[in-house]
């Protein structure tokens, strides 16, 4: 049995973290898909003979009632408010928008893959599900698939292991308790939830009104477009007329913060190639981005009293240079580098250690455990 033993991220400790904080303002609207719905009617008090759209009278209800009238949702959580009115009183469940991780971390994935990873290259951990009713031929398909996938984690393709490195990865080719290919990246992002002023209103067709329930924390546009059919390049027959989403108009504002353990060298050359693409429009998130959907860029407030930057970064580091890194590290003294712009943190990017290339373990007979080696 062949086994391959990649260099866990995490195998030494922690022995530093960089903390980004972006705040980003959409150019273009923003939409998420996230599979929920609420109810919108453009045509409340349209009278038969008012054909052509007139008297429009919008509303939007955040729970729909029935199958009809269904506008997908921008994605929304649910949390603990304390009531104004009456503090005291139990807290009451609210709603209130914000942009999936998933959705910023998936589009940086991408934005990295075609970054460093050839084209030919590009499918390797994009395995196809089988079937329980797989042909032959497709179960075969599958199994060259697979072995071409563990070849290149044999040889340890740099660019895609670093890039596994960064983002983790879930690949049990041979379901080998023993020689997994799993473990966590060494990234992890959050957004922060949507509090923008003025969200009670909803705009559409150049009109605004105000929604009497849902989340209302977030300027709200109802984008509608009729599905096109790319071969012919007119309306879908089969599409069902206009659709109708919820979306972050353009003027918005959202932060995203990444936070990167163990940073090295390549992930200051990563993160400069993601700010370049942000800044050029060749980095867009959300859905519908083929339309134009969902560019960005970076918010700098000079007019405000308090100056709110667009980025930060901040590299956490032990106060105590050591050897080893064996202690726990929420036990450690960190001490923090704060950096005001990007070019700064470039500036500290030869400080810090470049990525080392996962290694292959050597061959090891049937019958025998695989050993880690150290």
């Amino acid at each position: 049995m062949q086994t391959m033993n990649p260099q866990l991220p995490f195998e030494k400790g922690v022995r530093a973290l960089l903390k980004v904080k972006w705040t980003l303002k959409t150019k273009s609207p923003l939409v998420i898909r996230q599979g929920v719905f609420a109810e919108f009617k453009s045509d409340k008090n349209r009278a038969d003979k008012d054909t052509k759209g007139r008297k429009l009278d919008p509303v939007f209800k955040w729970t729909p009632t029935g199958s009809e009238n269904q506008v997908a949702d921008f994605a929304y959580q649910f949390f603990l408010a304390k009531n104004e009115a009456a503090p005291d009183e139990t807290p009451e469940i609210r709603a209130r928008y914000h942009i999936p991780a998933s959705s910023i971390r998936g589009a940086l994935r991408a934005a990295a893959i075609e970054r460093w990873v050839e084209w030919q290259q590009r499918d390797l951990f994009m395995l196809r599900k089988k079937e329980n009713e797989s042909s032959e031929d497709e179960t075969d398909a599958i199994q060259a698939s697979v072995k071409r996938t563990c070849d290149a984690m044999k040889r340890g393709e740099t660019k895609w292991m670093h890039i596994l490195s960064l983002f983790g990865i879930a690949f049990n080719p041979n379901n080998d308790p023993e020689n997994p290919f799993t473990w966590a990246g060494r990234l992890q992002l959050e957004t922060e939830p949507l509090e923008t002023a003025d969200g009670k209103s909803i705009k559409y067709a150049g009109k605004s009104f105000t929604a009497k329930d849902g989340p209302e924390n977030m300027q709200r546009t109802i984008g509608m477009r009729t599905p096109v059919d790319r071969i012919t390049g007119g309306a879908k027959e089969s599409a069902g007329g206009i659709h109708h989403w919820v979306e972050m108009p353009k003027g918005q504002t959202f932060v995203t913060q990444l936070t990167i353990a163990n940073p090295c060298q390549t992930d200051i050359d990563l993160l400069a190639d993601w700010r370049m693409r942000v800044k050029a429009g060749f980095l867009t998130f959300g859905g519908l981005a083929s339309v134009g959907r969902g560019e960005v860029n970076f918010f700098d407030d000079k007019n405000s009293d308090v100056r709110i930057p667009g980025e930060t970064y901040e590299l956490f580091k032990p106060g105590a240079e050591a050897a080893t890194f064996t202690a726990d590290p929420l036990d450690m003294f960190w001490q923090r580098e704060t950096f005001t712009d990007f070019k700064s943190l470039q500036a500290r990017q030869n400080k810090l250690p470049s990525h080392s290339a996962p290694e292959v373990a050597p061959q090891t007979p049937e019958g025998e455990n695989h050993v880690p080696q150290s």
